[in-house]
């Protein structure tokens, strides 16, 4: 099997001749269109932010659960969508996006992706409770204490 660091966007890989592309339909799955991970893995929230982060160019601002996530909190659940700031309307299932602008001092890099500051991420543009906020009633879960 060819180890290559993912999730990965498949076009690049297969532009670089990083793998060919029957080992790739055969050892890797779509998680998001061209966005690939090994078969059968279970992904964690920040794997799925970031694939959703590929999916969008490159260009998306991971948001909601998904910075949250990115921000450390643990109890994040992969299997939720990934949320981004992006302008496509039509999001692939598992992905949600808003079509929002941010301030200057709402976004930061962590990495090579843009994430939404903790202050942004507790609360969308409304003041509604974000996805990963609604568990505990809006407050900060990166700053729980454990248990």
């Amino acid at each position: 099997m060819h180890d290559l660091p993912w999730p990965f966007l498949g076009a690049e890989a297969l532009a670089n001749r990083l793998i060919p592309e029957r080992a790739m339909r055969a050892s890797y799955q779509p998680v998001y269109p061209d966005v690939f991970v090994p078969r059968g893995v279970e992904l964690t929230a920040r794997q799925r932010a970031e694939a959703a982060w590929l999916w969008s160019g490159r260009r998306g601002v991971v948001a909601g659960s998904s910075a949250a996530a990115m921000l450390g909190a643990q109890w994040v659940d992969g299997g939720q969508p990934a949320e981004l700031i992006h302008d496509n309307p039509r999001p692939p299932r598992r992905l949600v996006t808003r079509n929002e602008t941010l301030g200057v001092d709402e976004s930061f890099d962590v990495g090579p992706m843009c994430v939404t500051t903790s202050a942004r991420t507790g609360s969308t543009s409304g003041g509604t409770p974000c996805y990963a906020c609604r568990r505990c009633n809006g407050s900060m879960p990166w700053r729980m204490p454990p248990g």
